[in-house]
């Protein structure tokens, strides 16, 4: 089996991907076009639904809320700019303690760096497979609720349900963190993530539109918009991260030779 080697050096300004085949990609439109998607007949939903699973690859860009205006002004409530401003990501961020830092929602579908994610029929529900963490959601679907005694956890408690062709998914029961990895803008626990997919039926690619409500935080809805890429030819390969050390620790080249050998 191929595997992906992951080496992070956030801490030092290093970020290395090898792999055995390097995927091209193109620099994608940010902003979700509805009227681009072909429009598909009620009989034809079901067909969608079934080839909505696959490898999908995120398009690179940096992701911006969407808003008609430009740069966009967060609608902080009062506790919400008191974190803000409070945040330091070069010193609060996990990774800058430790690269292998597991990665929350909604950061794994906003990350700016290559990202990957496969959706694969599962008993009762969908798992959303990601290629960072070896992360596994599950999408409970018939919109079963979050059990009484559901802990919060980094990937949170998810339900789906389908509107005709798009697929639509809520995350609650997520922990105090942030939206963006390596970006000051908090997220608490209170909050609760809706995502929703369109395939394009021709291209197969994937529209997403990911809307974070945090009252707590925030005084209005925030909405993100990416496109995620077909990819059949494909596959999630193992996430092997190596740590680099702390920011305040020197780089180990023989340590780091060491972990590489052992992979």
């Amino acid at each position: 089996m191929k595997k992906q080697l992951i080496i992070f050096g956030i801490n030092r300004n290093i970020r290395i991907s090898l792999t055995v085949s390097l995927v091209p990609l193109t620099l994608l439109s940010l902003f979700f076009q509805s009227e681009g998607i072909p429009q598909i007949s009620d009989g034809e939903s079901e067909n969608v639904r079934e080839h909505i699973y696959g490898v999908y690859v995120g398009e690179l860009a940096f992701i911006e809320p969407v808003s008609e205006s430009r740069p966009y002004v967060y609608p902080f409530t009062p506790h919400g700019r008191q974190e803000y401003e409070k945040y330091d990501p070069d010193f609060d961020d996990p990774r800058q303690s430790d690269d292998c830092a597991l990665e929350a929602m909604p950061a794994h579908l906003l990350t700016e760096a290559v990202a990957k994610m496969e959706f694969v029929a599962d008993e009762g529900g969908i798992l959303m497979r990601l290629e960072r963490d070896d992360a596994v959601r599950t999408i409970h679907m018939q919109s079963k609720p979050a059990p009484i005694n559901q802990q919060s956890s980094l990937l949170g408690y998810s339900k789906g349900s389908w509107e005709g062709t798009v697929l639509v998914i809520e995350t609650t029961h997520l922990l105090n963190g942030v939206i963006f990895a390596q970006r000051a803008l908090p997220m608490s626990g209170e909050a609760r993530i809706l995502e929703y997919y369109q395939r394009n039926a021709e291209t197969k690619d994937l529209q997403m539109e990911l809307v974070v409500y945090d009252p707590i935080n925030y005084t209005k809805p925030i909405t993100m918009q990416r496109k995620w890429v077909w990819r059949p030819d494909e596959q999630i390969y193992p996430w092997e991260c190596v740590h680099l050390g702390s920011r305040d620790e020197p780089l180990d080249l023989d340590a780091l030779r060491r972990q590489l050998e052992q992979r």
